[in-house]
């Protein structure tokens, strides 16, 4: 900024021979008298003081009122789905669905936003740490409105492997053992209807339907899927299948081939995206034949392709993401929080401290920053107070909760008031060298001089959030609330908060200057004083 600014300055004057360069300020004198103005501050910091405090104890017993709705999950336990819809919904109509949800308690004091302003996804938040309680309720609300990957029951679904290896639930009784059936069921072209079983021939019929390639797959298995529903394709089933072996922690079947086909007339190229009721599983396993050993081919193959296929094909509805936190991680995160604002406040002391070489001018910036920060917690706590009021729909208001955005947030107005109150400070200091000591004139001028600076830096940046607070969208506007309420009061506590409490003292050091120069008192009693 200082090189481009250096170089437009140097074109305009070496080059086009602008030998005047004005300012607004310059242009318009009445905008100049309003830039330097002559303000009795320090008359007016009772009222500041009073406002303060009635703004503070205001906003922290709201803050208090709600406190158990006012933290998000990272500080307290919870849950956190995201879901998404077919169609465009909006954010009031999906608020007012979980109506039912929060008068029951399943979701108590939920927090909906909407995942890039789409009004398709959505994320809800609910202190409720019942992970399967709020998903099912969610479910359950929701229905077929949501684009949602439904089970797909089956015969034989969760049965143990060796049932399932004997025969259909629909067989008869007189079934004989398992070892029985699987040679009986691979003596030939055509199986029993068993649900498990090994590949021992080039070619297999199931139900009547002759299954390609199945020669590809001898010494493997079959699972055989009767009556899913709702009817779902091969190409479905393959991708459930791969899903489940990703999410599987012993990768079963990662090594296996593994081929899905339609039980019906259909076995065109086609058949593979059209959902049907009846198909076939066929996977192969070189490292486990059946001939060679079929206990290890029932350990290490059917057992746990059986269960894969349970839990990928039968796995329960799922929604796009499900997060928990339980009170030890939330307890952690909270003591993290405070741990980064305090030791914040504390290096930010020790270097006010260090630069102005007076500790009171570090307890000053301190006790500024302290009034944001509660002045900040306060206007959340006010938020949950206005929000769904005539007053909170106009400015905009949700029921705020802190996480570890606003904890960001809060950090960085503490830094832009830091900044500000040194700017003031910085002018005091040079006023302070010109009259011998800080007095209410020196702060009053030094005030008055740097406010234009103060404003116009203040109103740009208001602005900005002010624009991001309303347009930004849900994903930030919790943060750029926070900062546009820190961004006022962080320069308001630098001229009403801040700067007065340099006068605290004074009056001590004015009566011991004068007992210093008072008659019968020289040499080290009067160095004995220290002076500001």
């Amino acid at each position: 900024a200082l090189f481009v600014t250096k170089t437009l300055l140097g074109i305009l004057v070496d080059r086009v021979g602008v030998k005047q360069l004005s300012s607004f300020p310059l242009t318009v004198p009445a905008w100049d008298r309003l830039l330097k103005p002559n303000i009795n501050w320090m008359r007016l910091v009772w009222p500041f003081v009073a406002f303060s405090v009635i703004f503070i104890g205001i906003g922290l017993s709201a803050f208090v009122v709600y406190q158990k709705e006012m933290y998000d999950i990272e500080f307290v336990s919870g849950t956190s789905l995201q879901f998404t819809l077919k169609q465009k919904t909006p954010l009031e109509d999906v608020r007012h669905a979980l109506d039912p949800l929060v008068k029951s308690g399943v979701v108590p004091s939920p927090q909906v936003q909407s995942i890039n302003n789409s009004e398709v996804t959505y994320e809800v938040v609910t202190p409720n740490q019942n992970v399967d309680e709020v998903r099912r309720a969610i479910i359950g609300t929701f229905g077929d409105r949501l684009q949602l990957e439904l089970p797909s029951r089956f015969r034989d679904a969760g049965m143990k492997l060796e049932d399932a290896m004997r025969a259909s639930s629909v067989a008869p009784a007189s079934e004989p053992t398992a070892a029985t059936s699987l040679a009986s069921s691979t003596s030939g072209p055509s199986s029993t209807s068993a649900t498990v079983f090994p590949i021992e021939n080039d070619s297999l019929s199931i139900d009547g339907y002759e299954v390609p390639d199945a020669g590809a797959y001898r010494g493997g298995m079959a699972i055989v899927l009767r009556d899913i529903t709702p009817p779902i394709s091969p190409n479905e089933i393959q991708h459930r299948l791969n899903r489940a072996v990703n999410q599987d922690e012993n990768k079963a079947g990662h090594e296996r081939g593994t081929r899905v086909y339609p039980l019906n007339e259909n076995t065109t190229a086609k058949a593979a995206d059209v959902p049907t009721t009846s198909a076939v599983i066929l996977v192969s396993d070189p490292a486990f034949p059946y001939s060679k050993s079929p206990d290890d081919w029932r350990e290490s193959v059917a057992r746990p392709m059986w269960t894969l296929v349970n839990e990928g094909v039968n796995r329960e509805a799922a929604l796009d993401k499900v997060t928990k936190f339980n009170p030890q991680v939330a307890g952690d995160t909270r003591m993290q929080a405070l741990k980064s604002a305090v030791i914040s406040i504390l290096v930010i002391m020790a270097y006010i401290w260090f630069r102005f070489g007076n500790i009171k001018y570090g307890t000053a910036t301190v006790v500024a920053l302290v009034h944001d920060t509660l002045v900040t917690l306060g206007a959340i706590g006010l938020s949950h107070y206005l929000a769904n009021s005539g007053a909170g729909d106009f400015l905009l208001l949700e029921p705020f909760r802190i996480n570890l955005t606003l904890v960001a947030a809060i950090l960085t107005v503490m830094s832009y008031s830091m900044i500000d109150t040194i700017v003031v400070f910085d002018r005091i200091r040079e006023n302070r060298g010109k009259y011998g000591s800080v007095s209410r004139q020196v702060i009053n001028d030094s005030v008055n001089q740097t406010l234009s600076r103060t404003l116009l830096t203040a109103g740009i940046t208001v602005v900005m959030v002010a624009v991001m607070y309303i347009f930004g969208g849900p994903g930030i506007h919790g943060f750029t609330f926070v900062l546009l309420i820190g961004i006022l009061f962080g320069t308001y506590s630098s001229i009403a908060i801040a700067a007065p409490i340099l006068l605290l003292g004074k009056d001590k050091v004015k009566n011991e200057s004068a007992r210093r120069n008072a008659p019968g008192v020289s040499g080290a009693a009067a160095l004995d004083v220290p002076v500001d």
